[in-house]
């Protein structure tokens, strides 16, 4: 009886020790969750430690974001969008820089969880800069459908000729594929300037016939004398 007794609280124990890096795994810093959503600052932080703590809070809620109960994803999703916003304020743009760098180390990591990917990739044209720009157009190249066609959405946004010009090498890719090119029209026609009008007017003659109404939709939205010729 003895002898059972032992074994039961052996394997009592295995199975406490067993469990313990799983709700390691789970548990969330929530103080530094706070502070990089913005809701504590941490004045005393230096800028060189945050690409590190934004890559562990990542990681940390990596296991709550593939989680079956909603509520967990739903606040891990919330939390990464939250961290988005916060760096996307005005005055952050140093520690913008951080965390587009942090992301793209994160964006390596094909593992990460679908959603997890997805808002971080959207929260680079929302923080970006043309830092980011490579980032952005390594996701694109990548050739997952849903990842590039977000990633194109956030190129579109970040200001400056690097993303500019970046779209436009996309677009002269000879191995584009059709619903790409479509995106990539609509994009550059999006930033409204002129010089995306070389890159554009070339549909107009295409045998496909989206192409070329998608290019004299384009054109006609930015309008101006270069697009008029066009």
């Amino acid at each position: 009886m003895k002898q059972i007794f032992k074994f039961a609280v052996y394997l009592l124990l295995s199975a406490t020790v067993a469990t313990q890096p799983l709700a390691a795994a789970e548990r969330v810093d929530e103080a530094l969750l706070e502070e990089l959503t913005g809701m504590v600052p941490n004045p005393d932080r230096k800028l060189e430690d945050l690409g590190a703590l934004y890559v562990q809070m990542f990681e940390s809620l990596t296991r709550r974001l593939s989680s079956k109960t909603e509520l967990d994803r739903t606040q891990s999703q919330a939390s990464l969008e939250a961290m988005v916003i916060h760096v996307g304020k005005p005055g952050n743009e140093a520690q913008a820089k951080v965390f587009c760098s942090a992301i793209a180390k994160q964006l390596e990591n094909k593992d990460y969880p679908i959603a997890g990917r997805h808002i971080l990739i959207r929260g680079l044209g929302s923080v970006g800069s043309s830092d980011c720009v490579p980032t952005l157009v390594g996701v694109i190249g990548a050739g997952d459908p849903i990842e590039s066609d977000l990633a194109r959405m956030s190129l579109q946004q970040i200001p400056g000729d690097d993303a500019h010009q970046a779209l436009i090498g996309l677009i002269k890719a000879p191995a584009a594929e059709p619903n790409a090119i479509l995106g990539l029209i609509d994009s550059l026609s999006g930033r409204g300037e002129d010089s995306m009008v070389t890159a554009v007017a070339p549909f107009l003659d295409n045998p496909i016939p989206e192409f070329a109404e998608a290019a004299d939709t384009a054109l006609g939205r930015v309008g101006g004398g270069a697009s008029r010729n066009a």
